[in-house]
């Protein structure tokens, strides 16, 4: 422990001294103001492939930075992080404008300064000693972040917001930072508005800020060897002071409920493990989420449940997907399948949703919920560990040939609900050009994955 002391110390040390000498130069800000940020935080270069480096020259070259300061970790364990590091995004769109009293997201006790306390300091990270690292984050060219601890004690205000370079965010730059983060057993956390600053562009800027976030997320899914999950989680909470338009210099005032995000990105056991679909519903001002992973091998085990089947059935010897007799029960034809989605991190409402299922050979999707322990038990998949019941019917008497049920790798549908086309109306529900930053990340995932998320087969004889 003296050891770790020590080089803490003179980390702290380095980053006190690189903090005099690095700042960032005058910027103009949504406002259209010019403005002098603080550089109380460390300039961090992000690279991005088809993109200069933050922190470039106008010729596109490296400027030299301040790494991160180094932080105690624990072994890793199976299923278990080494670290948590959360990035929270500190700009003026967050804290209500650059000017005034009104603190935004952090007016006073509101939902988000009671989630993002609870985020971190989750009981399984407590119970399981994890060390937190937290950072604010802001800036352009470069981002700056600024390290404040393992808790947000006193910090979750305008003024302790108020670090940086607040006139200016990058969230291209941010995933970027995260990701490069979420490796050797860390999972980082980002949150955000989820608000690109696109200036006057407006579509051809917003659709080449979609494009640099899909970029980000292929160099990582591309570099990788673990297996790396994208979670989102989409928030709600109360919002008083300014709006930072995203499309156009100025702002409006705005008292009310407004979204925001939080991502976490890390291997998919420890994600699973410590940020279940029950624990994130917890969280003050949940709303819903959705998780990305690379698909690989897509043969999950599966059996026919003839229990709670409805026909006349009579499977082959040597091979239990192959039905040798099929005849339907007074017109009647269902098909119960026993699944065991284990590995397959979508949370539950999706593999209960009928719209995520093709089937075809005649056969209609009826079902899916997760499997009662006595139809594990009347099936013989007791060793599965993530069982569900899906159900199938025809309206065909004896049907013949080879029936394909396909789980689609489909963006939830509240993705494109929290979608706003303008900032026309500032809403409770939707953020301006969020399905363009989902679109990104979707197209990462689908071109690093091998297939879709999972097939199961059944030949009728």
């Amino acid at each position: 422990m003296s050891i770790i002391r020590n080089k803490m110390k003179r980390h702290i040390l380095i980053a006190v001294l690189l903090i005099a000498l690095f700042g960032c130069a005058n910027q103009r800000d949504r406002y259209g103001n010019n403005q002098t940020p603080n550089t109380d935080g460390i300039n961090v270069p992000i690279q991005t492939p088809g993109m200069s480096y933050e922190g470039a020259n106008s010729d596109g070259n490296a400027t030299q930075s301040a790494p991160l300061p180094a932080a105690p970790v624990i072994p890793a364990v199976q299923g278990k992080p080494s670290l948590i590091k959360m990035y929270v995004e500190n700009s003026g769109s967050i804290i209500g404008g650059t000017q005034g009293t009104d603190g935004g997201y952090v007016h006073g006790i509101t939902e988000y300064v009671q989630a993002l306390n609870d985020m971190a300091q989750l009981p399984a990270f407590v119970w399981d000693t994890i060390p937190v690292n937290i950072f604010f984050v802001n800036g352009a060219n470069p981002i700056v972040t600024t390290p404040i601890g393992n808790s947000f004690e006193n910090k979750l205000t305008k003024q302790g917001m108020k670090v940086g370079n607040t006139s200016l965010s990058d969230l291209n730059a941010m995933f970027n930072l995260a990701l490069s983060q979420a490796t050797n057993g860390t999972i980082t956390i980002l949150v955000s508005d989820g608000i690109y600053d696109i200036g006057t562009g407006k579509l051809t800027a917003l659709a080449a800020k979609g494009t640099g976030t899909r970029t980000a997320f292929l160099r990582r899914l591309r570099n990788s060897t673990d297996d790396l999950q994208t979670l989102i989680v989409k928030m709600s909470s109360q919002f008083t002071g300014r709006y930072c338009y995203a499309t156009r210099t100025g702002s409006i005032q705005v008292n009310k409920k407004r979204p925001y995000y939080i991502w976490v990105f890390g291997e998919s056991n420890m994600i699973d493990n410590y940020f279940s679909d029950a624990t994130l519903k917890k969280l003050k001002g949940y709303r819903n989420h959705a998780r990305y992973v690379k698909v690989g091998n897509n043969k999950l085990p599966f059996e026919i449940d003839f229990a709670n089947s409805v026909g006349d059935f009579r499977p082959d010897k040597k091979d239990s997907h192959v039905l040798v007799r099929h005849r339907a029960y007074h017109g009647n034809l269902e098909l119960a399948l026993i699944v065991d989605f284990d590995g397959l991190h979508y949370p539950d409402a999706y593999l209960m949703d009928s719209s995520n299922y093709d089937c075809d050979f005649s056969f209609g999707f009826l079902s899916a919920r997760p499997a009662t322990q006595s139809q594990v038990n009347a099936a013989g998949v007791s060793n599965y560990k993530r069982p569900f019941l899906i159900k199938l019917n025809t309206n065909q008497s004896n049907p013949r040939g080879k029936l394909t049920l396909k789980l689609k790798n489909t963006e939830p549908s509240w993705i494109a609900k929290s979608n706003a086309l303008n900032e026309n109306t500032i809403d409770t529900c939707t953020t301006y050009g969020f399905s363009t930053l989902t679109k990104g990340i979707r197209e990462a995932y689908e071109y690093a994955s091998d297939s879709i998320p999972a097939v199961f087969e059944i030949t009728f004889n």
